[in-house]
């Protein structure tokens, strides 16, 4: 592959990534893969796979877990849902190796991360204060608005999870004005972050905001503490979750319906808790209801709110503990990669608690575009790298 064209995967997808996330972002897998597709560094990838072997073994043993289990899902399409997975992850590992994989390419991806949330902020500024006009536009039949903000509100949660090494992107840059454009763009993502209806946003952006200020005093250490909270919850997920009870007599009613789902799926959980379900066996519970303050719901309504309890209901033990070690084997290899940088770390560190948290409350583990993003993500963040070798 010619080098202008590996050096340029990370701005092509970035440069979509406005405009898709805005809109909901289920287009965010097929610039993905375009992306991976046209520059995957091909003759680089067998040293890229020895360089991350550490997690990218467990995260494939994972996959491999995930697409035998298929097979004993009560899900129909199941293996086919299953195999879709596989592509859309091997998709996304081509695209994190063409938009790191050397200096150029890190240079490249650095920059288009800031230029592509700046564009982000604003266009998600347009929606919040005009009335999603872009969305009304794509949708103009449109008639659940409830719905249709969720669309601006995706772009938002894909705001948290890349704005802090977007800041540190730009704080590095050679801009007059980088440094109180910094501060007013974070001030803007605070705003946008309580906008559209989507709790979760708001909490998530406090979780990584929280994380940049610790790594900023112990900047490897916060790596090491974001990936161990991450693995640690995941485990302890189907226990753990049963205590929220505890804490949500005052929260909205969205919150305490999460803690209704997380009840039924422990219960599930703790009858196959080593084999699981199956892949995608979140799906075949959305038959059986529940009642609360006078609002019906599905036990499960299509998937968990919670990545980490899917992945227990589905993959029970098994799959459960291959991902935690893939996640706590990554925070290793940032730890490595980073260094002592401490603006880098604190850019991974803010990143990681922001995904862990959406992971945790609020997305299907396995929706496309939320892969997507968490590749993106990872890649942003990986790119931080000190800049003294380019």
């Amino acid at each position: 592959m010619r080098p202008r064209f590996a050096a340029s995967v990370g701005a092509i997808f970035f440069a979509a990534l406005p405009i898709a996330a805005t809109l909901g972002a289920r287009a965010l897998p097929v610039a993905q893969a375009i992306a991976a597709l046209w520059g995957t560094p091909w003759r680089a990838l067998p040293r890229l796979a020895h360089t991350n072997r550490l997690w990218l073994l467990p995260l494939l043993a994972a996959l491999a877990w995930a697409m035998a289990s298929a097979f004993w899902s009560p899900t129909p399409d199941a293996p086919m849902r299953a195999t879709k997975l596989a592509l859309v992850i091997g998709l996304a590992l081509l695209f994190a190796a063409g938009a790191g994989h050397d200096a150029a390419a890190r240079a490249l991806t650095r920059r288009s991360v800031v230029l592509s949330v700046l564009a982000l902020v604003g266009l998600s500024c347009l929606e919040a204060s005009a009335g999603m006009p872009l969305n009304r536009w794509v949708q103009p039949d449109a008639i659940d608005m409830i719905a249709l903000q969720r669309n601006p509100g995706r772009g938002v949660c894909i705001l948290t999870l890349l704005i802090y090494p977007a800041l540190v992107g730009l704080w590095r840059s050679q801009l007059p004005w980088r440094r109180v454009g910094s501060f007013a763009v974070l001030a803007i993502v605070i705003w946008l972050s309580l906008q559209f209806d989507l709790d979760a946003n708001g909490v998530a952006l406090a979780g990584a905001s929280t994380a940049f200020l610790l790594a900023l005093a112990l900047p490897r250490a916060a790596l090491a503490i974001s990936g161990a909270a991450w693995a640690g919850w995941l485990l302890a997920a189907p226990w753990a979750s049963g205590h929220v009870a505890a804490f949500s007599a005052g929260l909205p009613l969205s919150w305490r319906m999460r803690e209704e789902i997380w009840a039924f799926a422990s219960a599930r959980i703790m009858e196959r808790p080593i084999w699981g379900w199956g892949f995608e066996a979140s799906r075949s519970f959305t038959d059986q209801q529940q009642h609360l303050d006078g609002v019906i719901f599905a036990n499960i309504p299509l998937h968990t709110h919670s990545g980490s309890m899917q992945i227990w209901l589905e993959f029970g033990a098994i799959g459960a503990l291959l991902v935690a070690l893939a996640v706590l084997l990554a925070a290793r290899c940032a730890m490595r990669a980073l260094g002592n940088d401490r603006l880098a770390c604190a850019g991974g560190a803010a990143s990681v608690f922001a995904a862990m948290i959406h992971f945790n409350v609020s997305y299907g583990a396995w929706q496309e575009w939320w892969l997507a993003a968490l590749a993106s993500t990872a890649v942003a963040a990986a790119c931080l790298r000190t800049p003294a070798e380019e």
